[in-house]
């Protein structure tokens, strides 16, 4: 059984969720498969995901791969965010009028069975939450752009088209969606040709596929800044350039010198030993401070120090020959210490200049990139405008 399954074997699980859902989902599968419908119960479908192999219907295995992709905090936020845009009252409430608590593996599997839809969506959509280290791209301002049918459908044959030369397959699926003002789209299209000998129910078989690949893109209008996410480099970047020409309607809208000098630890290193994180402002974060750091030399002599620790900063008090203020920094991470509600959490960020912070960006991502931007580490990264204020675009954000 898949590592993954598991999330749906566990007794407290099964017994919670009411049978008819399961019964709904084996339904199509029930020729293919040894199990009693008409006395199905928690402790049988446990005995029978348990015991599941190769013989079984891959549909099955794989729809059960895919709820549980939906099945941890990001699904569930990821579910319940599109049940409240449709305005549907997905989750049972109880007689006082308040709501039932379901789990994440629940809402997946009731998503599926009575809502598919919906499940199609937020599984379109997971990959996205999960990125933590996207390439990034300054465009030349804060540009606001309109995203039509037409847009859309011009991007996603771009894109069809590029995957098409680059792997010599025709599949490639576009889905936009908005995340808090962001115009995401997730990207999933077939890699090369692969054929090899399988154990296809007890015999070998011969088959060709494709693996299919995920990208990502997501444009924030209000710092013109885009995020992507693809299998190489000349792939995120190419993705970009598309995105550009096809929705914000300027080709060299991210081509320019300083598209990717975004991050600095200049302010950091002028500070030293005086710098102090600025974070009072912000009465949800309790600490921030650096727990690792790693430098490097410029010479022929090639070496690097890294140095982890509760705090760097006063750990490295005690190596008097290291100077940041003219040390070559790879890279720092710093520790954001957070209060969500009653909750304390943290985000650990590696800051590498000039074009990588990667972190989990599942939640606070905002709040992270404020903190970084007030304490130094983000630079302002467009060149001279090429509009003036009155030459500039500007229209209506709907995705």
């Amino acid at each position: 059984m898949a590592k993954d399954l598991k999330k749906f074997t566990k007794k407290k699980f099964l017994h919670a969720v009411p049978m008819e859902l399961f019964l709904e989902f084996l339904k199509p599968f029930v020729e293919d498969i040894s199990l009693d419908m008409e006395r199905l119960s928690p402790d049988s479908v446990l005995d029978f995901l348990l015991n599941m192999d190769e013989n079984y219907p891959p549909k099955m295995v794989e729809d059960l791969h895919r709820m549980c992709d939906l099945s941890d905090p990001t699904g569930f936020d990821i579910l319940t965010r599109l049940y409240q845009e449709k305005g549907i009252e997905i989750v049972p409430r109880k007689e006082t009028g308040e709501y039932e608590a379901v789990s994440p593996q629940h809402l997946a599997l009731l998503s599926y069975v009575k809502h598919p839809d919906i499940f199609e969506d937020a599984h379109d959509m997971v990959y996205y939450f999960h990125i933590t280290n996207p390439a990034e791209y300054a465009g030349i301002d804060e540009r606001e752009v309109e995203v039509s049918d037409t847009k859309k459908q011009n991007l996603e044959a771009a894109l069809a088209n590029y995957f098409h030369d680059r792997y010599k397959g025709r599949y490639c699926r576009v889905k936009f969606f908005s995340d808090g003002g962001d115009i995401c789209a997730t990207i999933s299209h077939g890699k090369h040709l692969t054929t090899g000998t399988f154990l296809i129910k007890d015999k070998e078989q011969p088959l060709s596929y494709r693996d299919i690949k995920q990208g990502m893109l997501a444009y924030n209008p209000d710092t013109g800044r885009l995020k992507a996410n693809a299998s190489s480099i000349e792939e995120r970047e190419k993705l970009a350039g598309l995105f550009a020409e096809h929705i914000i309607g300027d080709k060299d809208f991210f081509n320019h010198e300083k598209s990717q000098d975004i991050y600095t630890l200049e302010a950091f290193q002028k500070q030293w030993p005086e710098f102090k994180f600025n974070y009072k402002w912000d009465e949800e974060v309790t600490g921030v401070r650096i727990t690792e750091i790693q430098l490097f030399s410029k010479s022929k002599k090639a070496w690097k120090f890294m140095l982890k620790d509760y705090d760097v900063l006063l750990a490295l008090h005690e190596y008097r020959n290291v100077n940041l203020r003219t040390a070559a920094i790879n890279y720092i991470k710093i520790r954001f210490d957070i209060m969500d509600g009653v909750k304390k959490t943290s985000r650990t960020v590696k800051l590498k200049p000039p074009s990588m912070a990667q972190f989990d960006r599942r939640k606070f991502e905002n709040k992270i990139m404020e903190h970084l931007k007030r304490n130094g580490f983000v630079k302002d990264t467009k060149p001279v405008a090429i509009f003036t204020p009155a030459d500039r675009p500007r229209a209506s954000l709907s995705v």
